[in-house]
């Protein structure tokens, strides 16, 4: 009797330990998941709440004087230049 409940439990683990084995990897599988999906959550709302902050999303930034300057060294840069000339 003991022989065959020893043989019994083997059987039981041979079973047992894959279906075990299999739903570790499914709850890892979606802890992971989950994980991801916060985190991209997260973002996006970072990302959102960024945005209204600043205030600027979606204009575009002027140009101001040639090159891209803004325009007080725009200016300081013609008055310069007109200096030299002189």
């Amino acid at each position: 009797m003991i022989a065959a409940a020893h043989v019994n439990f083997h059987y039981l683990l041979i079973l047992l330990l894959p279906l075990l084995a299999g739903l570790v990897a499914l709850a890892l599988t979606w802890h992971s998941r989950v994980k991801r999906r916060r985190e991209a959550e997260a973002k996006r709302l970072s990302r959102a709440t960024g945005t209204r902050r600043s205030g600027t999303a979606g204009k575009p930034r002027s140009s101001g004087g040639a090159n891209g300057r803004s325009a007080s060294s725009a200016k300081s840069r013609s008055g310069n230049s007109a200096k030299r000339r002189r």
